[in-house]
Protein backbone atom coordinates (compact mmCIF):
# COMPACT_ATOMS: atom_id res chain seq x y z
CA UNK A 1 0.00 0.00 0.00
CA UNK A 2 1.27 3.46 -0.79
CA UNK A 3 1.71 6.29 1.64
CA UNK A 4 -0.17 9.38 0.37
CA UNK A 5 1.97 10.98 1.68
CA UNK A 6 -2.01 22.98 28.06
CA UNK A 7 -0.29 26.40 33.74
CA UNK A 8 3.06 25.84 34.49
CA UNK A 9 2.69 22.51 36.26
CA UNK A 10 5.59 20.21 35.62
CA UNK A 11 3.39 17.14 35.24
CA UNK A 12 1.67 18.66 32.20
CA UNK A 13 4.86 18.94 30.12
CA UNK A 14 3.46 16.94 27.15
CA UNK A 15 0.17 18.85 27.19
CA UNK A 16 1.88 22.24 27.08
CA UNK A 17 4.19 21.13 24.35
CA UNK A 18 1.33 19.87 22.21
CA UNK A 19 0.02 23.44 22.21
CA UNK A 20 3.50 24.82 21.50
CA UNK A 21 3.89 22.56 18.46
CA UNK A 22 0.75 23.92 16.83
CA UNK A 23 1.74 27.51 17.60
CA UNK A 24 5.20 26.90 16.18
CA UNK A 25 3.67 25.62 12.95
CA UNK A 26 1.26 28.53 12.74
CA UNK A 27 -1.77 26.29 13.05
CA UNK A 28 -4.83 27.50 14.92
CA UNK A 29 -6.37 24.54 16.74
CA UNK A 30 -8.32 23.61 19.83
CA UNK A 31 -6.34 21.81 22.51
CA UNK A 32 -6.89 18.07 22.64
CA UNK A 33 -6.56 18.29 26.41
CA UNK A 34 -9.70 18.81 28.45
CA UNK A 35 -9.43 21.79 30.82
CA UNK A 36 -11.23 21.25 34.09
CA UNK A 37 -10.73 21.68 37.81
CA UNK A 38 -9.91 18.01 38.21
CA UNK A 39 -7.28 17.83 35.52
CA UNK A 40 -5.42 15.29 37.64
CA UNK A 41 -7.67 12.82 35.80
CA UNK A 42 -5.57 13.48 32.73
CA UNK A 43 -2.97 10.79 32.14
CA UNK A 44 0.27 12.65 31.35
CA UNK A 45 2.77 9.85 31.88
CA UNK A 46 5.15 11.37 34.44
CA UNK A 47 5.80 14.14 36.96
CA UNK A 48 8.61 16.51 37.85
CA UNK A 49 11.58 17.59 35.77
CA UNK A 50 11.98 16.07 32.34
CA UNK A 51 12.34 16.67 28.64
CA UNK A 52 10.75 15.66 25.37
CA UNK A 53 11.72 15.25 21.73
CA UNK A 54 9.14 15.66 18.98
CA UNK A 55 9.67 14.59 15.39
CA UNK A 56 7.28 16.39 13.06
CA UNK A 57 6.27 14.60 9.89
CA UNK A 58 4.81 17.62 8.10
CA UNK A 59 1.22 18.81 7.94
CA UNK A 60 -0.05 15.59 6.35
CA UNK A 61 1.59 13.14 8.75
CA UNK A 62 1.63 12.44 12.46
CA UNK A 63 4.33 13.13 15.03
CA UNK A 64 6.59 10.67 16.80
CA UNK A 65 7.43 11.72 20.34
CA UNK A 66 9.51 10.67 23.33
CA UNK A 67 9.06 12.24 26.79
CA UNK A 68 11.45 11.31 29.62
CA UNK A 69 11.24 12.23 33.30
CA UNK A 70 14.07 12.18 35.82
CA UNK A 71 11.91 9.79 37.85
CA UNK A 72 12.71 7.21 35.17
CA UNK A 73 9.38 7.20 33.34
CA UNK A 74 9.30 7.24 29.56
CA UNK A 75 6.30 8.02 27.33
CA UNK A 76 6.48 7.11 23.66
CA UNK A 77 4.04 8.50 21.09
CA UNK A 78 4.06 6.73 17.73
CA UNK A 79 1.64 8.56 15.45
CA UNK A 80 3.44 8.17 12.11
CA UNK A 81 4.16 4.50 11.37
CA UNK A 82 2.92 3.91 7.83
CA UNK A 83 6.42 3.24 6.51
CA UNK A 84 7.52 1.08 9.45
CA UNK A 85 6.79 -2.52 8.49
CA UNK A 86 7.76 -3.72 11.98
CA UNK A 87 5.00 -1.72 13.64
CA UNK A 88 1.30 -1.62 12.82
CA UNK A 89 -1.16 0.90 14.20
CA UNK A 90 -0.36 3.99 16.26
CA UNK A 91 -0.45 4.69 19.96
CA UNK A 92 0.92 5.97 23.25
CA UNK A 93 3.12 3.70 25.33
CA UNK A 94 4.74 3.95 28.78
CA UNK A 95 7.97 2.35 29.95
CA UNK A 96 10.75 2.75 32.52
CA UNK A 97 14.27 3.72 31.57
CA UNK A 98 17.12 1.33 32.27
CA UNK A 99 19.75 2.51 34.79
CA UNK A 100 22.13 3.47 31.97
CA UNK A 101 19.48 5.36 30.02
CA UNK A 102 18.24 7.07 33.18
CA UNK A 103 21.79 8.28 33.81
CA UNK A 104 21.93 9.51 30.21
CA UNK A 105 18.55 11.24 30.60
CA UNK A 106 19.84 13.12 33.66
CA UNK A 107 22.89 14.24 31.66
CA UNK A 108 20.80 15.35 28.67
CA UNK A 109 18.42 17.23 30.97
CA UNK A 110 21.33 19.05 32.65
CA UNK A 111 22.81 20.04 29.29
CA UNK A 112 19.42 21.19 27.97
CA UNK A 113 18.84 23.43 31.00
CA UNK A 114 22.31 24.94 30.53
CA UNK A 115 21.81 25.39 26.78
CA UNK A 116 18.46 27.19 27.03
CA UNK A 117 19.90 29.67 29.52
CA UNK A 118 22.89 30.29 27.25
CA UNK A 119 20.58 31.06 24.31
CA UNK A 120 20.25 29.72 20.74
CA UNK A 121 23.35 28.50 18.91
CA UNK A 122 24.06 28.73 15.21
CA UNK A 123 25.99 25.51 14.68
CA UNK A 124 23.45 23.52 12.69
CA UNK A 125 21.47 24.25 9.50
CA UNK A 126 17.78 25.01 9.78
CA UNK A 127 15.53 22.01 9.07
CA UNK A 128 11.85 22.24 8.06
CA UNK A 129 9.82 20.86 9.61
CA UNK A 130 12.22 20.84 12.57
CA UNK A 131 12.50 18.34 15.36
CA UNK A 132 11.61 20.11 18.58
CA UNK A 133 12.70 19.77 22.19
CA UNK A 134 10.82 20.53 25.38
CA UNK A 135 12.34 20.75 28.88
CA UNK A 136 11.29 21.61 32.44
CA UNK A 137 14.13 22.93 34.62
CA UNK A 138 14.11 23.60 38.34
CA UNK A 139 15.13 27.22 38.98
CA UNK A 140 15.03 28.72 42.51
CA UNK A 141 12.59 26.05 43.61
CA UNK A 142 10.24 26.55 40.66
CA UNK A 143 9.78 24.64 37.41
CA UNK A 144 10.58 26.73 34.33
CA UNK A 145 9.47 25.51 30.93
CA UNK A 146 11.41 25.91 27.66
CA UNK A 147 10.94 24.64 24.12
CA UNK A 148 12.39 25.21 20.67
CA UNK A 149 13.86 23.63 17.54
CA UNK A 150 16.71 21.20 18.09
CA UNK A 151 18.85 22.88 15.43
CA UNK A 152 19.29 25.85 17.82
CA UNK A 153 21.07 23.64 20.36
CA UNK A 154 24.84 22.98 20.44
CA UNK A 155 25.59 20.39 17.78
CA UNK A 156 26.94 17.73 20.18
CA UNK A 157 23.85 18.02 22.42
CA UNK A 158 21.56 17.96 19.37
CA UNK A 159 23.19 14.74 18.15
CA UNK A 160 22.86 13.10 21.58
CA UNK A 161 19.23 14.18 21.90
CA UNK A 162 18.27 12.93 18.45
CA UNK A 163 20.04 9.61 19.05
CA UNK A 164 18.15 9.21 22.35
CA UNK A 165 14.90 9.92 20.50
CA UNK A 166 15.49 7.41 17.71
CA UNK A 167 16.77 4.63 19.96
CA UNK A 168 14.32 4.79 22.86
CA UNK A 169 11.18 5.16 20.74
CA UNK A 170 11.88 1.73 19.25
CA UNK A 171 13.90 -0.10 21.91
CA UNK A 172 11.33 0.33 24.70
CA UNK A 173 8.18 -0.50 22.74
CA UNK A 174 8.35 -4.26 23.29
CA UNK A 175 8.48 -3.90 27.08
CA UNK A 176 6.13 -0.91 27.28
CA UNK A 177 2.59 -0.67 28.66
CA UNK A 178 -0.01 0.32 26.09
CA UNK A 179 -1.91 3.45 27.09
CA UNK A 180 -3.82 3.97 23.83
CA UNK A 181 -3.42 2.05 20.59
CA UNK A 182 -5.39 2.37 17.37
CA UNK A 183 -5.28 -0.36 14.73
CA UNK A 184 -7.28 -1.21 11.64
CA UNK A 185 -8.14 -4.32 9.66
CA UNK A 186 -10.14 -5.37 6.62
CA UNK A 187 -13.00 -7.50 7.95
CA UNK A 188 -14.58 -8.50 4.64
CA UNK A 189 -14.98 -7.62 0.98
CA UNK A 190 -18.04 -9.10 -0.72
CA UNK A 191 -20.07 -8.56 -3.86
CA UNK A 192 -23.34 -6.78 -3.27
CA UNK A 193 -25.27 -6.42 -6.48
CA UNK A 194 -23.11 -4.39 -8.87
CA UNK A 195 -20.68 -3.15 -6.22
CA UNK A 196 -18.51 -4.42 -3.38
CA UNK A 197 -19.35 -4.10 0.29
CA UNK A 198 -16.14 -3.36 2.20
CA UNK A 199 -16.03 -3.61 6.00
CA UNK A 200 -13.17 -1.94 7.89
CA UNK A 201 -12.68 -2.34 11.63
CA UNK A 202 -10.86 0.21 13.84
CA UNK A 203 -9.56 -1.33 17.07
CA UNK A 204 -8.56 0.40 20.32
CA UNK A 205 -6.44 -1.98 22.40
CA UNK A 206 -5.63 0.69 25.00
CA UNK A 207 -7.29 1.88 28.20
CA UNK A 208 -8.73 5.24 27.10
CA UNK A 209 -11.37 6.07 24.43
CA UNK A 210 -10.42 7.46 21.03
CA UNK A 211 -12.63 10.01 19.23
CA UNK A 212 -12.85 10.99 15.57
CA UNK A 213 -15.13 11.98 12.72
CA UNK A 214 -16.62 9.15 10.69
CA UNK A 215 -14.62 8.44 7.50
CA UNK A 216 -17.27 9.93 5.23
CA UNK A 217 -16.28 13.31 6.75
CA UNK A 218 -12.57 12.89 6.04
CA UNK A 219 -11.28 15.36 3.48
CA UNK A 220 -9.08 13.78 0.83
CA UNK A 221 -7.97 17.29 -0.13
CA UNK A 222 -6.34 17.47 3.30
CA UNK A 223 -4.63 14.14 2.66
CA UNK A 224 -6.84 11.97 4.85
CA UNK A 225 -7.00 8.34 3.74
CA UNK A 226 -8.82 5.10 4.31
CA UNK A 227 -7.38 2.97 1.53
CA UNK A 228 -7.66 -0.78 1.27
CA UNK A 229 -5.93 -3.02 -1.20
CA UNK A 230 -4.78 -6.58 -1.64
CA UNK A 231 -2.71 -8.94 -3.69
CA UNK A 232 -3.65 -12.27 -5.15
CA UNK A 233 -2.26 -15.21 -3.20
CA UNK A 234 -0.89 -17.06 -6.23
CA UNK A 235 -0.03 -14.02 -8.36
CA UNK A 236 1.73 -11.16 -6.60
CA UNK A 237 1.38 -8.97 -9.67
CA UNK A 238 -2.43 -9.15 -9.44
CA UNK A 239 -3.69 -6.48 -7.06
CA UNK A 240 -6.77 -4.39 -6.52
CA UNK A 241 -8.22 -1.95 -4.00
CA UNK A 242 -10.03 1.36 -3.56
CA UNK A 243 -10.06 4.58 -1.55
CA UNK A 244 -12.87 4.85 0.99
CA UNK A 245 -12.35 8.22 2.71
CA UNK A 246 -15.22 10.58 1.85
CA UNK A 247 -17.54 7.82 0.64
CA UNK A 248 -21.01 7.48 2.21
CA UNK A 249 -21.28 4.94 5.03
CA UNK A 250 -23.65 2.05 4.54
CA UNK A 251 -24.07 1.87 8.33
CA UNK A 252 -24.38 5.64 8.82
CA UNK A 253 -27.34 5.07 11.21
CA UNK A 254 -24.87 3.77 13.77
CA UNK A 255 -23.13 7.17 13.78
CA UNK A 256 -25.98 9.72 13.38
CA UNK A 257 -23.92 12.80 14.34
CA UNK A 258 -20.93 11.95 12.16
CA UNK A 259 -18.81 11.27 15.24
CA UNK A 260 -17.47 8.03 16.58
CA UNK A 261 -15.90 6.90 19.83
CA UNK A 262 -13.73 3.81 19.69
CA UNK A 263 -14.08 2.58 23.27
CA UNK A 264 -11.19 1.38 25.39
CA UNK A 265 -10.56 -2.30 24.65
CA UNK A 266 -13.20 -2.10 21.92
CA UNK A 267 -13.74 -1.52 18.21
CA UNK A 268 -16.07 -0.08 15.57
CA UNK A 269 -16.80 -1.21 12.01
CA UNK A 270 -17.38 1.04 9.01
CA UNK A 271 -19.07 -0.28 5.86
CA UNK A 272 -18.82 1.15 2.36
CA UNK A 273 -20.08 0.36 -1.12
CA UNK A 274 -17.39 0.88 -3.72
CA UNK A 275 -15.84 -0.36 -6.93
CA UNK A 276 -12.24 -1.42 -7.55
CA UNK A 277 -9.83 1.12 -8.99
CA UNK A 278 -8.74 -1.39 -11.62
CA UNK A 279 -9.81 -4.68 -13.19
CA UNK A 280 -8.99 -7.87 -11.31
CA UNK A 281 -9.16 -11.61 -11.94
CA UNK A 282 -10.92 -14.17 -9.83
CA UNK A 283 -9.06 -15.90 -7.01
CA UNK A 284 -8.07 -15.44 -3.37
CA UNK A 285 -6.74 -12.08 -2.18
CA UNK A 286 -5.20 -10.84 1.08
CA UNK A 287 -6.10 -7.24 1.98
CA UNK A 288 -4.37 -4.49 3.96
CA UNK A 289 -5.59 -1.04 4.96
CA UNK A 290 -3.81 2.31 5.27
CA UNK A 291 -5.21 5.07 7.51
CA UNK A 292 -4.42 8.78 7.60
CA UNK A 293 -6.80 10.60 9.92
CA UNK A 294 -7.26 13.08 12.75
CA UNK A 295 -8.06 11.32 16.04
CA UNK A 296 -8.10 12.33 19.70
CA UNK A 297 -7.55 10.58 23.02
CA UNK A 298 -8.92 13.37 25.24
CA UNK A 299 -7.96 11.75 28.55
CA UNK A 300 -4.30 11.32 27.63
CA UNK A 301 -1.48 13.80 27.02
CA UNK A 302 -0.01 14.28 24.58
CA UNK A 303 -3.13 13.39 22.66
CA UNK A 304 -2.87 11.90 19.19
CA UNK A 305 -3.88 14.41 16.51
CA UNK A 306 -2.88 13.50 12.98
CA UNK A 307 -2.02 9.82 12.61
CA UNK A 308 -1.04 7.60 9.72
CA UNK A 309 -0.48 3.85 9.83
CA UNK A 310 -1.03 0.49 8.15
CA UNK A 311 -2.77 -2.66 9.33
CA UNK A 312 -1.03 -5.79 10.61
CA UNK A 313 0.16 -7.60 7.50
CA UNK A 314 0.54 -10.81 9.52
CA UNK A 315 -3.17 -11.01 10.39
CA UNK A 316 -4.84 -10.72 7.00
CA UNK A 317 -7.72 -13.03 6.19
CA UNK A 318 -8.06 -14.63 2.73
CA UNK A 319 -11.07 -13.44 0.70
CA UNK A 320 -12.04 -15.37 -2.42
CA UNK A 321 -13.84 -14.02 -5.50
CA UNK A 322 -15.38 -16.57 -7.85
CA UNK A 323 -15.30 -14.41 -10.97
CA UNK A 324 -13.38 -11.61 -12.60
CA UNK A 325 -14.35 -7.96 -12.41
CA UNK A 326 -15.73 -6.65 -14.65
CA UNK A 327 -17.32 -9.80 -15.99
CA UNK A 328 -20.78 -8.62 -17.11
CA UNK A 329 -21.81 -5.97 -19.59
CA UNK A 330 -23.20 -3.82 -16.76
CA UNK A 331 -19.94 -4.06 -14.82
CA UNK A 332 -17.91 -3.25 -17.92
CA UNK A 333 -20.09 -0.23 -18.65
CA UNK A 334 -19.68 1.01 -15.07
CA UNK A 335 -15.93 0.45 -15.20
CA UNK A 336 -15.60 2.41 -18.44
CA UNK A 337 -17.76 5.21 -17.05
CA UNK A 338 -15.47 5.45 -14.03
CA UNK A 339 -12.42 5.52 -16.28
CA UNK A 340 -13.90 8.36 -18.35
CA UNK A 341 -14.73 10.28 -15.17
CA UNK A 342 -11.20 9.89 -13.86
CA UNK A 343 -9.73 10.96 -17.19
CA UNK A 344 -11.93 14.04 -17.23
CA UNK A 345 -10.39 15.11 -13.93
CA UNK A 346 -6.87 15.00 -15.33
CA UNK A 347 -5.36 18.29 -16.52
CA UNK A 348 -4.94 18.75 -20.27
CA UNK A 349 -1.75 20.50 -21.36
CA UNK A 350 -1.05 21.98 -24.81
Amino acid sequence: MRRNKSACRARSLPARFAVAVFMFLGVVTMSNVRVNAADNELNVGGTGEGFGVYGLGGMNYGMNTVSAWLSGKLRIGRFDTSEDMNLHGVGIFDARLSPDDLKLAHDIHRQLCEAVEAGPRDELPRIDPPRLYDVDCLRQGKHVHYQGPIYQLPSALADTLVDFFWRTRSAYLRESRTVVRLDAEVVNVERLRSKFLVSIRLINSGYYPIMMDTPDKWSTVMGYQLDFGGGKVDDKAAVWGASLAGLPLVNQSEFPDGKVVVPARGSVVFKFLTLPDEKFTRGTYMFNVVVNASVHAPDVSPSMGRVNFHSDTGKRIPITFDRDWPSTSEELEEYEARQREQMSLQPVYP
